[in-house]
């Protein structure tokens, strides 16, 4: 036994130890194919007010609920084919925003709620970007085009923090889900908008223009 001991110490020096592999970047969160859209409630011409039921915003950064949360906001309040031009197109933003204190409003019926979180979205296709204003798709101006394609381009935009955590008493959560050259990005801020994340945030919700 000590003999095959000594023998396999004297093998091992004898070789040349390999180089360490370089280390691989951490990996994305991959789109999850063909999964269902989200169910909805009935909607209303004017839609109903009361907060729909998604994930709160400080339920912490966790990117699928994140990203669900998301999803069913734009189908809610875009409709089922945005939401479904989102995710099959290469490239595409989806954002969404969260009131600290959601403002209290009058129902069409006189009941009272209060005002539910917003969504929009723009997909990159042939013709270039498109967004929405409610449930109508319009394309998007050439400024507003050319600065979304300047931020997605600039690689320290990849490098800022998927999380923004609160620093202040309210809140809310301004939230991104990307989707660009076959990498899917979910970010969240607090506190209004930081950095490249939150100028695209800016972009997108603002719509067309």
């Amino acid at each position: 036994m000590r003999t095959g001991v000594a023998f396999l110490l004297l093998a091992a020096a004898g070789c040349t130890a390999a180089p360490a592999p370089e280390a691989a970047p951490p990996p994305e969160l991959e789109p999850e194919p063909e999964r269902p859209l989200p169910q909805q409630r009935p909607v209303t011409p004017d839609r109903p007010r009361g907060p729909p039921p998604v994930d709160p915003p400080f339920s912490g950064f966790s990117p699928p609920a994140i990203r669900d949360s998301v999803e069913w906001l734009v189908a809610w309040r875009l409709g089922e084919e945005a939401l479904r031009l989102a995710r099959a197109a290469p490239t595409s933003i989806m954002v969404t925003s969260h009131q600290g204190l959601p403002r209290p409003v009058q129902n069409p019926d006189g009941s009272w709620g209060y005002e539910p979180p917003g969504a929009n979205a723009m997909v990159r296709g042939s013709g270039g970007w498109t967004g929405w204003v409610g449930t109508e798709r319009r394309p998007v101006s050439v400024g507003r085009a050319a600065e979304i394609d300047r931020i997605l381009a600039d690689r320290a935009f990849w490098t800022e923090p998927d999380e923004v955590p609160p620093t202040c008493t309210d809140a809310g959560a301004r939230r991104l889900v990307i989707r660009h050259q076959g990498r899917l990005t979910v970010r969240q801020q607090s506190c209004g908008s930081t950095g490249l994340t939150g100028r695209l945030w800016e972009l997108v919700y603002g719509g067309p223009g």
